[in-house]
């Protein structure tokens, strides 16, 4: 997902200290989590939600991950 206007992620205030979920600033790419193939969505305006979380694994190709609940 490419954002038409950079966002910040603040640090959770139950944060544990993980190393995952720290604030971010200037975020414009967000990798979708989602077990439905999203390609007809590809290169369209949407509207998301979801809860953010950071990158833990390799397989994560943005800082930050969107676990999408609901796209239109």
């Amino acid at each position: 997902l490419i954002l038409s206007k950079a966002i910040r992620m603040k640090k959770p205030v139950t944060d544990v200290s993980d190393g995952y979920n720290a604030a971010i600033n200037n975020i414009i790419e967000i990798q979708l989590v989602h077990q439905k193939p999203l390609d007809q969505y590809l290169n369209k305006q949407v509207t998301v939600s979801g809860t953010l979380f950071g990158a833990q694994t390799g397989h994560h190709h943005t800082d930050i991950l969107l676990d999408l609940v609901t796209i239109e």
